[in-house]
């Protein structure tokens, strides 16, 4: 009992950190591509409308 606790204790700290970081990555990634589309469309006019995932 007392292993599977620690094991439990574990996995839900990794999962965690995991989650927390993938998000993190994640907010980057959407910030940074939102303020890249931001200023690439001041230069073109709604051309990269078709890059959208």
């Amino acid at each position: 009992m007392h292993w599977s606790q620690l094991f439990y204790e574990f996995l839900l700290h990794d999962v965690l950190g995991n989650t927390v970081a993938a998000l993190l990555v994640t907010a980057g990634a959407w910030t940074t591509r939102r303020l890249v589309r931001r200023s690439s469309n001041r230069r073109t006019t709604n051309r990269d409308s078709t890059d959208q995932p």
